[in-house]
């Protein structure tokens, strides 16, 4: 995904997620210069990244000189962060001298000053350049802590205590700013995020998913039971055969048989499926389990729907596939017609099917891992 204000790469790594975005770029000319990162390179740096800052809805608020406190080559400098509430906050760090910014990071309050936390909630590099960028938004008043790390330009130079830090802290509201979805410098730690709630993952959707490309309606998708559209049998033979039960023949997944207000596909499925059931003739086994679907070698799936969108008032509907975790790929694989995977394409945690001709029901799939809420939206034919 390419923002004007910046490069960001989504990415899901064990429990940390999130949103890298590469800061200011600047040549590297003290390496030209006998290891000195000359002043006005790091004025340069604070202008530029302030100009980011301000463009995404923050304003200075303050900025100083300081120093690292350093420890043969490397060191780190702190200082406490107090945000208001529903405030977004950006610091920005360089250094000139003898020492170079690594990282600045937003952290708890209780972690040791000395060095960024493994579960600092926001981490910034320096993109190869002189300084570092990170922003992070609170809901509520808190204090935290900001740290920036660094380390000698010259490994082993006696003058590495020779610079100062120059910084700057940037405020802007979390609705003018658009709140974490808004941001655009930092890694976002996927659990801090969670913290802050869970509409979060909407705004992030409304970012890609206009209104005007949806149908009214948003269909819910629940953990351990599959969405059929249209609820018929059709689209329940079509995950009768996909479904997988522990290596049993007989499989029995279960389905969200709940009609949607405004959505007609969804009704169809009495709650005692027997009609549907009947229709299908297959031996079902008699304990209903999650639908899990293998694409072999034991590669297990989680099922989210079973969707023929060649019969949902449109030769072929688009689909759009919404994960409620903010700062996590979606991950969805679609399979149709002769059983191959294919992965969709995703903007932020929205997947996308508007793949045509439509041939028969589309069975669409997340990790079997994924545990999420999820809502699937019926999308209009997009304009020339």
């Amino acid at each position: 995904m390419v923002r004007t204000l910046g490069v960001m790469i989504s990415a899901t790594l064990g429990a940390i997620t999130a949103m890298v975005v590469a800061a200011v770029a600047a040549p590297r000319q003290w390496e030209e210069a006998g290891g000195v990162i000359a002043p006005p390179l790091v004025q340069q740096a604070l202008r530029t990244e302030g100009e980011v800052a301000r463009g995404g809805g923050f304003a200075l608020a303050e900025h100083g000189a300081a120093a690292l406190s350093l420890r043969g080559n490397a060191g780190a400098w702190s200082m406490p962060l107090r945000f208001r509430a529903g405030e977004c906050v950006a610091l920005l760090a360089g250094s000139e001298g003898r020492v170079r910014v690594q990282q600045a990071a937003i952290q708890g309050e209780f972690r040791a000053r000395d060095v960024i936390a493994h579960d600092a909630m926001a981490v910034g590099g320096n993109g190869g350049g002189v300084l570092a960028h990170v922003q992070w938004c609170e809901r509520e008043a808190v204090t935290r802590v900001a740290v920036v790390s660094g380390e000698a330009v010259i490994s082993g130079s006696r003058l590495a205590a020779q610079h100062t830090l120059r910084w700057a802290v940037y405020r802007g509201p979390w609705a003018t700013v658009g709140g974490p979805a808004g941001l655009t410098r930092g890694r976002l730690r996927a659990e801090s995020l969670e913290a802050l709630g869970d509409d979060l993952s909407v705004q992030l959707a409304e970012r890609v998913l206009p209104r005007a490309r949806r149908r009214e309606v948003e269909i819910p998708i629940t953990h351990g039971a599959a969405r059929l559209l249209p609820a018929d049998a059709e689209t329940y033979a079509a995950l009768i055969r996909v479904s997988v039960a522990n290596g049993n023949p007989q499989v029995n997944p279960r389905v969200d048989p709940t009609v949607i207000p405004g959505a007609p596909w969804t009704t169809g499925l009495p709650v005692n499926f027997a009609s549907v059931r009947a229709s299908v003739g297959v031996d079902l086994s008699p304990a209903i389990h999650d639908p899990v679907t293998d694409l072999g070698l034991n590669d297990h799936r989680r099922v989210l729907a079973v969707v023929h969108r060649g019969r949902l008032g449109d030769a072929c509907t688009g689909v759009a596939l919404v994960r409620s975790r903010f700062g996590y790929r979606p991950q969805v694989q679609a399979i149709q017609g002769d059983g191959t995977a294919r992965d969709l394409p995703e903007r932020e945690n929205v997947a996308f099917d508007e793949q045509c001709p439509v041939q028969g029901p589309t069975v669409y799939l997340a990790p079997l891992r994924d545990h999420d809420r999820w809502t699937l939206h019926l999308l209009r034919r997009s304009t020339p």
